[in-house]
């Protein structure tokens, strides 16, 4: 019985803990703004948790909040603003956490070009992603071309060392996972007997 009170109490913590992250999520955005000297960034998230089988991109989630799948997250160094691009629905329009400016996908290639043809800054982006993003006309989606960009330099590494170190809400909730953990696992072993399934 407790095992199970312990397990609403887990279910209870969610809805204060996803209200709590989104000052992290935009820290964290805006220590990424400052990492790359104003830099412009640009990362998709191609999985998610709407498409079976394909995993969302951690880092996306780490910047945004957001498992909406097929959106891609600009920040603009220069304005210090993060935008993410998401599919629309007709009769279901995706969340956008609080700090980003929500627009349709279907904008995302006339909005960024401007930016793209901007000189004398550099574009920050999974390098592996490059592909998804350029026009090649297998993804009419996107169909950006890089050729005005001067230079482009891998994000990854950057978000990478802001994730090893934890922030203070990724303790707590660390902390308070274990100690909920633990508590079910005392609980789960006080009421376990021979014979039991």
């Amino acid at each position: 019985m407790k095992f199970i009170l312990y397990l609403l109490a887990a279910l209870l913590l969610l809805p204060q803990w996803t209200t709590a992250q989104t000052d992290y999520h935009q820290a964290r955005r805006n220590k990424l703004i400052q990492l790359t000297e104003k830099g412009l960034i640009i990362l998709a998230n191609t999985g998610g948790m709407e498409q079976s089988g394909t995993p969302e991109n951690l880092d996306f989630y780490y910047l945004t909040g957001s498992t909406n799948r097929n959106a891609v997250l600009v920040i603009d160094g220069r304005a210090g603003t993060s935008t993410l691009y998401q599919q629309t629905f007709r009769y279901r329009q995706p969340q956008v956490p609080e700090g980003l400016t929500g627009k349709d996908l279907g904008l995302f290639k006339s909005d960024l070009e401007p930016l793209l043809r901007r000189r004398s800054q550099s574009v920050w982006m999974d390098l592996s992603q490059i592909d998804l993003l350029e026009d090649s006309g297998e993804s009419p989606m996107w169909g950006l071309s890089l050729t005005w960009v001067d230079a482009i330099r891998n994000v990854l590494p950057l978000i990478h060392k802001m994730r090893s170190f934890k922030d203070d809400l990724e303790i707590q909730t660390l902390e308070k996972a274990a100690e909920i953990t633990a508590n079910g696992l005392i609980e789960m072993i006080k009421s376990a007997e021979p014979g039991m399934v």
